[in-house]
């Protein structure tokens, strides 16, 4: 029987919880500048007349607005240079390399190093380089996460590709841990596929070998979170400790006359899980969870009690005083959100819970855990994928005792014993592994009804109102939801768009046509493990509420058709059209598609199958890598258009002049990333021809609307530097937009 404490335990007060709010508040409004929520919480702490919060929110938001780095592509800067660098963490695999964190001395810069696949180095060992730099960058297209900003939040102000080494240094400040997770990590090499991206994801906290398929199935089913190490795996390893300890304890129940149970229960479990959370990398998440653990056991050791949202707040203040730039980690925010729903259900339905017994009991708050966290986790998840399994509940139910009595049970023990023995490490490895022999699932996800800026603003405005008049706000907001997610529906129905996805080096554009159908042409490149149609174009549809009824591949190389096969796993009745497809035109409600093909070329790239739509009026051509011999063969069609996405990104080779005053666009457009794309001479001849010009690489994705014959242009670096609430009401409002001069005949 535990010994309890004489007096009762001390709590700590309300205000701590509102604090913590407001501060992370403050820094989340500054970080995605929704100037509208600040003044939305502003007004609502002063009608509470809770004026002295007010200084947590402001100053919160004004630091954050100071310290952050601004939306947008930062200056495109590429050099190369001979530095002086230590590397901090082992090296992983990558597609076409290995990949790990440095620092740059003396300056001591972080930044990322990609290096030749037979290098071999270790943690701490300092070596001279010689190595292309160039700035974080990552896919900008609409409701998409930044992912280079944070990395700019957090320091990261490089990324390198080593061409060489110059000199190696000798090895400083070795880690224990760093050479225990390279050992690991040499050791997960020697597994089967599907052994080692699960070993290194629940011991190393290293994702990168997870097969895609794995991913796909895991996500689908609601219980990817299994995947990344965080509070949920702590809190399985302290389970287990917790049923040892209760082992030993009724044999032995002699030491509960000196401590508590839970204080045993603290002292035994604070190494292995510090040992854990550190050898994960460590990763945020498992930190997080491991300081909140920490504060929880440093009270009860003191006889405090310190649990729920005080838990929580303090966690998430400490947090963000050591972290502020932690409010943009998508894994900061679907970590807090689901705990806050967890003690938010436990406190709502614990009660009426705790009245079952046995399986049913378990049966009973599993579903309703998981369903509360599921829920509160539900805007961030759509945010990142475009989806979320309504399967969640159940998938958790049934998957929390397999993680927690097999699987990581075994991966943590052939972690201990990878060092020593090998072969047996790698046999509880393996069998650890056929947790991942799962059939694929096409189960039905939940997506946005109409593009996700407004879907989540139709979600949360009945909550905004309750927050503000209760019961009667609520009583109102529902029907008004309703009548604006009609609005939104309706309008949207009838909205035409063209859109040209942030890929990288590569081509994949969209054409919103009637309804919520789209066309499709190019699917993104894939390289090694970069599959832009699962990264980029197939969250953009679902995040964009739309389905392809038809893709055009312009010719089958991996920066136009890598995405073929992903897109036609997900949409397996979308038809395909390329050089070798019979059509010569289709036609829908609003819009034709002519196509001409070239087939006595022999390069791929003159053979492309070149695209004209027209919608509303609108000609968009879409030549795919056509040089000038294919373009002076166009001369002779009707290819007149609105808007040129450029041939061959923009290449010195296409765009020549006759062919650029045969279509006489009033906008170019070009896709790429690459140094030299688009080319200075075809830059010349656009601007010779007084053709506006976009491109990705600069601006991150292009849009263009129409109205009448008056086009508009939108960039989506734009389109961030605007205030959260007009950003998320895109493409309803032109944000982020330009309209770009009328030709003389269109003025009339």
């Amino acid at each position: 029987m535990e010994r309890l404490p004489n007096y009762p335990p001390k709590k700590t007060t309300s205000p701590l919880q509102l604090t913590a709010l407001l501060a992370a508040a403050g820094l989340f409004f500054a970080w995605e500048r929704a100037y509208f929520l600040l003044a939305f919480a502003a007004l609502f702490l002063l009608s509470r007349r809770k004026y002295l919060f007010l200084l947590p929110l402001g100053v919160a938001f004004l630091y954050g607005h100071f310290i952050f780095p601004p939306p947008g592509i930062p200056p495109l800067q590429r050099e190369t240079k001979v530095l002086r660098a230590r590397l901090e963490t082992p090296l992983e695999e990558a597609s076409f390399s290995k990949r790990g964190k440095v620092r740059l001395l003396p300056t001591g810069e972080k930044a990322v190093f990609y290096f030749p696949r037979r290098l071999s180095l270790s943690p701490g060992q300092v070596f001279e380089a010689e190595v292309r730099l160039k700035s974080p960058r990552s896919a900008l297209n609409p409701f998409a996460p930044d992912f280079s900003r944070l990395k700019r939040a957090r320091g990261i102000k490089w990324i390198g590709s080593v061409k060489k080494i110059l000199r190696l240094g000798p090895i400083r400040e070795v880690n224990p841990l760093s050479a225990l997770r390279e050992r690991l990590f040499s050791f997960a090499k020697g597994l089967s596929p599907p052994a080692r991206g699960l070993f290194e994801a629940l011991v190393l906290g290293s994702k990168r070998n997870l097969p895609e398929p794995l991913k796909e199935t895991f996500s689908r089913l609601g219980i990817f979170h299994f995947l990344a190490i965080s509070g949920l795996h702590l809190a399985l390893l302290l389970g287990l400790v917790s049923l040892l300890l209760k082992g030993i304890f009724w044999c032995w129940p002699r030491p509960l006359l000196a401590l508590t149970f839970k204080q045993w229960l603290i002292l035994a479990a604070t190494p292995p899980l510090l040992l854990y959370a550190y050898l994960s990398g460590p990763t945020p998440s498992a930190l997080r969870a491991l300081l909140m653990f920490l504060l929880w056991g440093g009270a009860l050791l003191f006889l405090r009690e310190l649990s729920g949202f005080d838990l929580l707040a303090l966690t998430v203040l400490l947090i963000l005083l050591w972290q502020p730039e932690a409010v943009g980690s998508y894994s900061f925010r679907l970590s807090v959100s689901a705990v806050w729903a967890l003690f938010l259900f436990k406190e709502k339905a614990g009660p009426f819970l705790a009245k079952g017994r046995g399986l049913s009991r378990y049966l009973k708050e599993g579903l309703g855990y998981a369903a509360a966290a599921s829920l509160a986790t539900l805007p961030w998840l759509l945010a990142l994928k475009g989806y979320a399994s309504p399967w969640a509940p159940l998938t958790n139910l049934l998957a929390l005792p397999v993680f927690g009595f097999f699987v990581l049970p075994l991966e943590l023990a052939a972690a201990l014993l990878a060092p020593f023995k090998e072969e047996f490490a790698a046999s509880l490895a393996e069998k650890a592994a056929l947790v991942t022999n799962l059939p694929p699932l096409d189960l039905p996800q939940l997506t946005p009804p109409f593009p996700l800026g407004a879907s989540l603003i139709v979600l949360f405005l009945p909550f905004s109102l309750a927050i503000l008049k209760g019961k009667k706000g609520l009583k109102w907001g529902i029907p008004a939801s309703l009548a604006l997610g009609t609005f939104f529906s309706v309008t949207y129905g009838s909205l035409s768009y063209i859109l040209v996805l942030d890929v990288g080096e590569g081509s994949a554009a969209l054409a919103k046509v009637e309804g919520h159908r789209a066309l499709l042409f190019d699917a993104g490149p894939r390289w090694g493990r970069f599959d832009a149609a699962r990264l980029v174009v197939l969250p953009t549809l679902k995040k964009l509420s739309l389905s392809p009824s038809t893709v055009v591949i312009s010719h089958f190389q991996a920066d136009h058709a890598g995405g073929l096969e992903t897109l036609r796993e997900e949409y397996p009745e979308m038809a395909v059209l390329s050089p070798q497809s019979p059509e010569n035109a289709l036609r829908g409600k609003s819009w034709r598609l002519f196509l001409f093909r070239a087939p006595g070329f022999r390069s791929p790239n003159e053979a492309s199958l070149v695209s004209l739509l027209e919608i509303s009026g609108i000609r968009v051509l879409f030549p795919g890598d056509i040089g000038k011999k294919r373009e002076r063969l166009l001369l002779k069609e009707e290819i007149s258009a609105d808007v040129l996405i450029l041939p061959h990104h923009g290449a010195r080779g296409s765009s020549s002049y006759p062919f650029l005053k045969k279509v006489s666009p009033k906008l170019a457009l070009s896709s790429a990333r690459s140094v030299k794309h688009p080319a200075p001479q075809t830059l010349r001849r656009l601007a010779k021809l007084e053709i506006p010009h976009a491109s990705t690489k600069e601006h991150g994705a292009a849009s263009v609307f129409w109205e009448g014959k008056r086009l508009w242009l939108c960039l989506e670096d734009e389109r961030r530097k605007r205030p959260l609430l007009l950003r998320a009401l895109w493409p309803y409002l032109k944000v982020g937009c330009h309209p770009l001069p009328a030709a003389p005949q269109d003025a009339y």
